[in-house]
């Protein structure tokens, strides 16, 4: 029996690096119907793209299960929350997919996070994330 993680983290900077991100929460999602894993990896990378145009600064996201159908997806940023109306397309995208999204203010810290709901994987075995390897392109 091989092991899929229910969670994992994974620091990102820059644009460069959302292709390796989209492969694990490919990963993670294994046994997940496929119009599900689409609207994770859409969150995914608009909560990705929110961190990096508000901070230009490397950050680590966070998605996780949380209930046996939804997926979290989360990050904490250096930063004041953004004004929802610079959000542009991202805010629609959160707004069309996430049953719940938010900028939860910290000290000098906000979390950006959403809820993305998805069906539970159809079986418990699936390849671990630290089974796949990646070859990034030269």
């Amino acid at each position: 029996m091989v092991h899929r993680p229910d969670r994992f983290t994974s620091v990102v900077d820059g644009p460069s690096e959302l292709a390796a991100l989209r492969r694990r929460v490919r990963v993670m999602l294994a046994g997940v119907g496929e119009e599900h894993v689409v609207d994770a990896l859409l969150v995914t990378d608009e909560i990705a793209g929110i961190a990096w145009l508000s901070t230009r600064q490397p950050f680590t996201l966070r998605l996780g299960w949380a209930g046996a159908d939804t997926i979290r997806v989360d990050v904490t940023i250096a930063a004041e929350p953004p004004a929802r109306g610079e959000l542009g397309t991202s805010a629609q995208v959160l707004d069309e997919i996430a049953t719940r999204s938010g900028m939860t203010p910290r000290r000098g810290e906000t979390v950006l996070w959403a809820d993305v709901p998805v069906a539970a994987p159809a079986t418990p075995d699936g390849p671990a994330l630290d089974a796949v390897h990646v070859t990034e392109p030269a």
